[in-house]
């Protein structure tokens, strides 16, 4: 059907994913299908949504469709089959917004840190710390150590040179473990 419907209506005619029922049940929405035709026909794919709520529009906006159709309404009390899954006002706010600002949660998919990330390193990386009160003499163990933030000097991958060291002086508990220590 789809594609007799392209030989009479062009190539540039739009595909909307949609499963006719009312209202259609989550597990039948088969969102999935939306890349399946972007594949096969090699066109814009959009999705037009019967089921409840605004969930199916925003994973068809995530899964690449370009277009939402979703039925309207003033009141989703009134009676109707239409108006339950209607979208309102807010739900409308709500499918515009997440379609405008998609691209930036998106992102570009490269695999490198964003400046932001950058600026932050030290703190979100971890580092090593005196899991307790620790006295002079006493050689470390595993149990000794604490991973948290921040990073520190003595990179965490490194904690096995600390275990079996002797500690020159006392050390209280979350106190940064420094190799001027030992």
């Amino acid at each position: 059907e789809i594609k007799n419907a392209l030989k009479i209506l062009g190539r540039s005619t739009k595909i909307l994913h949609c499963v006719s029922s009312y209202p259609c049940p989550i597990n039948y929405a088969n969102l999935k299908r939306i890349n399946t035709l972007k594949k096969k026909f090699k066109t814009e794919i959009g999705y037009s949504d019967h089921t409840i709520g605004n969930q199916a529009c925003l994973m068809a906006l995530v899964l690449g469709a370009n277009i939402i159709e979703k039925h309207f309404t003033m009141n989703k009390q009134l009676k109707g089959a239409d108006h339950m899954l209607s979208a309102d006002e807010n739900d409308l706010k709500e499918i515009v917004n997440f379609a405008k600002n998609i691209s930036k949660y998106l992102g570009t998919g490269l695999i490198e840190p964003t400046k932001f990330e950058l600026k932050n390193n030290k703190l979100f990386r971890k580092g090593l710390y005196f899991s307790k009160d620790i006295f002079a003499k006493q050689r470390i163990k595993l149990s000794d150590i604490a991973f948290a933030r921040p990073e520190t000097k003595i990179n965490i991958n490194n904690y096995k040179k600390i275990i079996g060291k002797k500690l020159k002086k006392n050390k209280k508990k979350f106190e940064e473990i420094k190799t001027k220590d030992f």
